[in-house]
């Protein structure tokens, strides 16, 4: 009997004592725990689940010429150059295929932008109308393609 008074003593002073330590079960410290109840939140969820938001459009004012448009493209790094295949510097693309050598700004643009103005591209140069159905996308610094636009839109590799 007195060596079950013992026993229980002895458990109940340890089990108290770790009531009063400043670790819990798993080892952290109790501060480990402070703040940790936040709620996380999506910021460009636009960019996280692209097919569910719609694209931007790339609107301009009635009248304004192709080579104005492109003009303000070239200007704002987006393209390089817009040519209709064959041979261009070290690249060559099957000639009659319209290919678009995009700029550095062109990878600054959200996924809804970058189709934008894919389909911005597709209306000035007549993609889907007549026989051009529909254009590459390479990169104007190393040549590689970077993505095709066809009549289901703009796909990116």
């Amino acid at each position: 009997m007195r060596r079950h008074f013992i026993v229980i003593s002895l458990l109940s002073l340890a089990l108290s004592g770790c009531g009063m330590s400043q670790k819990d079960w798993w080892g952290w410290p109790r501060s480990h725990w402070d703040n940790q109840n936040f709620k996380p939140y999506l910021q460009g969820e636009a960019q996280s689940f692209p097919t569910v938001y719609g694209t931007e459009s790339w609107a301009y004012p009635e009248g304004t010429s192709t080579q104005e448009i492109t003009k303000r493209w070239r200007e704002a790094g987006l393209i390089s150059s817009v040519t209709n295949g064959g041979r261009r510097h070290i690249w060559s693309t099957p000639t009659g295929v319209l290919t678009v050598f995009v700029g550095p700004q062109f990878y600054n643009l959200s996924q809804s932008s970058q189709r934008g103005f894919a389909d911005a591209i597709a209306q000035v140069y007549g993609v889907g109308q007549g026989e051009r159905q529909s254009y590459l996308l390479l990169d104007a610094g190393t040549g590689k393609g970077i993505g095709t636009y066809t009549s289901q839109g703009l796909q990116t590799y």
